[in-house]
């Protein structure tokens, strides 16, 4: 039967003898001859690395490549790159999905088992400033390719950010697989290809609601100007006592001035209409399990420092592609008990 340990090692040994992308290999030489000074006593690996987990997997997960004092260093990938690293971060999430026996991954002999899960890496040597050039990337899908063929169980890829994402649909398009349009790279995003159908489609499987948007205040009444009050008239003037005229007779005097009407008062204008409050996001179904024969891809945001010292990444985050997602695709019996 294919998918043997025996076959895997034979890729993990043309995997660590690899010597085709020149500008890797001088880098990770160099760092290995230099090294950090808080690991200047190790011996580095300073060799492309191959990934590692259950010849049984039905789970890969697919790493962008290997960290210079990290994988350079203890030669398995996510390894080594420091307490609460990427590597801790992410054995962490699958120790609590039962999928790790430790929560953490610091030497390459801890004794740290994977179940139903492989990991490797897109790209199998550090690159400079951790960015590898399209042609690395390509040049190293052979290897992803030899090991998904000694992996012949496989259901999911979960693949830890774009690079790892782009490099999947760039294996898939050796196999005439081109979906367009192109599946974009998201957390939570998903795509299934099953090989008997011919190109996948897309998916997202939220994990949290989406937030609604608050509704809009209603613009307040615009308050009426108040009535102009009218010019009271000057009471009428009392006329001059008439001058005696002839004997006897008074003029008459004068009425007094009319009362000028008040001024009209303002119209208050009506209030402003209250702004709709809108119902909260709901949250997103997780996604179905695949059909027999159905490859699904996960993107997953990538478990670095800088990733999950922001918040960016979470552990929830992890629990729900790890945890809730995973669960429904790889039956208990087959999942490491706690």
């Amino acid at each position: 039967m294919p998918g043997t340990s025996a076959q895997l090692d034979g890729v993990r040994t043309a995997i660590t003898t690899c010597e085709r992308c020149p500008r890797l290999r001088v880098y990770c030489a160099r760092i290995a001859r230099e090294k950090r000074a808080a690991y200047r006593g190790d011996t580095y690996w300073g060799r492309p690395v191959p990934g590692f987990g259950d010849p049984q997997a039905r789970v890969l997960i697919l790493g962008l490549a290997p960290a210079a004092h990290g994988a350079n260093r203890t030669g398995r990938v996510f390894t080594g790159d420091g307490v609460g690293g990427s590597g801790d971060f992410l054995m962490a999430a699958l120790h609590r999905a039962g999928l790790a026996s430790i929560p953490t991954s610091q030497r390459a002999d801890d004794g740290l088992r994977l179940t139903d899960v492989y990991i490797a890496a897109a790209v199998r040597c550090a690159p400079p400033d951790n960015k590898p050039t399209p042609d690395e990337v390509t040049t190293c899908l052979d290897h992803l390719e030899a090991e998904l063929a000694a992996l012949p169980r496989l259901q999911m890829v979960v693949a830890l950010g774009g690079i790892a994402w782009n490099a999947w649909f760039q294996l898939l398009a050796r196999r005439g697989i081109t979906p367009r349009p192109k599946p974009a790279f998201a957390h939570g995003a998903e795509w299934r290809w099953n090989p008997a159908d011919g190109p996948g489609t897309v998916s997202t499987v939220s994990t949290v609601g989406t937030a609604s948007t608050v509704g809009t205040v209603g613009t307040p009444g615009t308050v009426g100007t108040l009535g102009t009050v009218s010019t009271v008239s000057t009471p009428g003037t009392v006329s001059t006592v008439g001058t005696v005229s002839t004997p006897g007779t008074v003029s008459t005097v004068s009425t007094v001035g009319t009362v000028g009407t008040p001024g009209t008062p303002g119209t208050v204008s009506t209030p402003g209409t209250p702004g709709t409050v809108s119902t909260p996001g709901t949250a997103g179904t997780l996604g179905t399990v695949s059909t027999p024969g159905t490859l699904t891809l996960l993107g997953c945001y990538h478990p670095s420092r800088q990733n999950t010292s922001t918040g960016r990444v979470t552990p929830p985050m992890y629990d729900a592609i790890f945890g809730d997602l995973l669960s429904a695709a790889i039956p208990a019996p087959r999942r490491r008990r706690r």
